[in-house]
C-alpha cells in the first residue's frame, strides 16, 4: 500500500456568508498533501448536514483511495435529501482528490472534455436585497453592464399556494411588475428565466401564462409542487406554455434515476436541472445527464450555492456532447471569490473558459479567519469576514478589506 495515497484528514468547513446562506464544504487530504473538496451546502439543514458529516467523516480517516472508493459504492446511501448531500460531497472531494493526485482535471478524470466554454446564465435573485422596483431595476442594470445575456429572477415573493384568489391575483401583480422592469432593461433577445419556486396551485396556472405572455420569457421554472400525483398537471402546463415557445424547467432536488424517470418517461419537462450536490457527486451527475438527453430533455445544472458546487459543475459541462447552459449565483456575496483565493475561471460575456489544472481547478484557503471556528455553531468573535459578508461584489470592491 501506498501510504502517501491514504487518507490523513476529513473535515467540514462552514462558512456563514451572509444572514440567509451558509455555504458547507467536505474537505479530503492526503497523507501526500493533495486536498479534494465537495461542497454540501443545504439550506436550513446545517446542523443536520454537521451531524452526519460527524458521524461519517471519522470513518473515511486512514482508508487508501481504493478502499475509500469501494467504501463509496457499497456503504452510503442516498435515501433523502440530507443523506444525498453529505454524500455527494464526499465522493465529489474524492473525484477531486483522485484527479489532483494524478495531475489531471476532474473533467479528464469523468470523461473526454469537450467544451473549452460553457454558456452561463446570471440568477441574480440573492443579490437582490431591494425587492421594490427600484430596487429589481438597479440590480438587472448591474448584473447587464458585467456582460450576460441570459438572467434568472425569482418575481412572485407575495404567491403562495394557500392564497385566496383575490390575494392571488394582488401578489401576482407585484411579481409582473418586477418582470416587466427587468424586461425593459435586457436586452432584445436575452433569455430570461423565472423560476416560481412551486408557489403556484395549478388552478391559476392559465392565469399565470396568460399574464407571462407579454414578456417573451425564455423558461418557465418550477410552477407547482413536483411530486409522482403532479405529474400530469405538469405535462398539462408544459404543453400549454410549449404553444407559445416556452420552455418548462425543473427537478432540482429529485437525487436518483428513481426519482427522475416518473417525470421524464411521461415527458414533463423540456429543460432538468439536477444538482451535483444532490445527485452523488460528478460521476453521477454525468451519468444522469446522459439519461436526461435519452429521453429528449435537455440537461442543465442546478448550481445556486458556493464556488465548490459551482467549480464541479463546470467540469462536468465540460465533458458534456449537448449544448449546455449553466446556472450561476451571480454576485450574492464577495465570499464566492474570497474562500478559493479569487482562483476560478474568469467570465466573460455570459461564458466561462475551462482551464487544464489538476481536479476542480481551485481549494478552499482553509486559513482564512471565517473558518477559524470549522463548526458554524460555535461562537467566534466578530472581524473583517463578518463585514464583508454584510456586502455585495459591488459593494466590495470599493471598500479596502485587504
Amino acid at each position: 500500500m501506498n501510504t502517501k495515497e491514504i487518507i490523513s484528514e476529513a473535515d467540514i468547513y462552514s462558512a456563514k456568508i451572509n444572514k440567509n446562506t451558509t455555504w458547507i464544504f467536505i474537505n479530503l487530504r492526503l497523507a501526500n498533501g493533495n486536498n479534494g473538496w465537495g461542497e454540501a451546502t443545504l439550506n436550513k439543514k446545517e446542523k443536520l448536514i454537521y451531524e452526519l458529516a460527524k458521524n461519517k467523516l471519522p470513518q473515511l480517516v486512514g482508508l487508501s483511495l481504493d478502499e475509500l472508493s469501494l467504501k463509496l459504492k457499497v456503504e452510503y446511501t442516498i435515501e433523502n435529501i440530507p443523506n444525498a448531500v453529505l454524500y455527494s460531497a464526499i465522493n465529489s472531494a474524492f473525484v477531486d482528490l483522485v484527479a489532483k493526485n494524478k495531475k489531471i482535471s476532474l473533467a479528464n478524470e469523468i470523461g473526454i472534455p469537450r467544451n473549452s466554454e460553457v454558456e452561463l446564465y446570471a440568477n441574480f435573485n440573492r443579490r437582490t436585497l431591494d425587492r421594490s422596483l427600484k430596487g429589481v431595476k438597479k440590480s438587472i442594470q448591474f448584473v447587464k453592464d458585467n456582460g450576460f445575456n441570459a438572467y434568472k429572477f425569482a418575481p412572485f415573493d407575495e404567491v403562495f399556494p394557500s392564497q385566496s384568489k383575490s390575494d392571488f391575483y394582488r401578489s401576482l401583480t407585484i411579481g409582473l411588475e418586477r418582470i416587466e422592469v427587468i424586461k425593459n432593461i435586457i436586452e432584445k433577445g436575452a433569455k430570461l428565466m423565472i423560476d416560481c419556486h412551486w408557489r403556484f396551485q395549478e388552478q391559476f396556472i392559465d392565469i399565470l401564462i396568460n399574464e407571462l405572455l407579454q414578456f417573451d420569457i425564455y423558461w418557465l421554472e418550477c410552477p407547482i409542487l413536483e411530486n409522482v400525483k403532479s405529474i400530469k398537471d405538469i405535462k398539462n402546463i408544459r404543453n400549454k406554455i410549449n404553444k407559445y415557445g416556452i420552455k418548462l424547467a425543473g427537478l432540482e432536488t429529485c437525487i436518483s434515476k428513481n426519482h427522475f424517470e416518473p417525470f421524464l418517461k411521461e415527458g414533463c419537462y423540456d429543460i432538468v436541472m439536477p444538482d451535483v450536490k444532490y445527485v452523488g457527486g460528478p460521476i453521477k451527475m454525468l451519468e444522469i445527464a446522459n439519461f436526461i438527453n435519452m429521453y429528449g430533455a435537455e440537461f442543465s445544472p442546478h448550481n445556486p450555492s458556493g464556488p465548490i458546487c459551482h467549480a464541479h459543475s463546470i467540469q462536468v459541462c465540460s465533458v458534456i456532447d449537448t449544448p449546455v447552459i449553466l446556472e450561476h449565483q451571480f454576485d450574492e456575496t464577495p465570499f464566492f471569490n474570497i474562500l478559493v483565493s479569487n482562483n476560478l475561471p474568469q467570465i466573460k460575456n455570459g461564458k466561462i473558459s475551462l482551464r487544464d489544472k489538476p481536479g476542480i481547478g481551485v481549494q478552499i484557503d482553509k486559513n482564512l479567519d471565517i473558518f477559524k471556528h470549522k463548526n458554524i455553531f460555535e461562537k467566534k468573535n466578530k472581524n473583517v469576514f463578518d463585514k464583508i459578508a454584510e456586502l455585495s461584489l459591488s459593494e466590495y470592491t470599493n471598500k479596502n478589506f485587504k
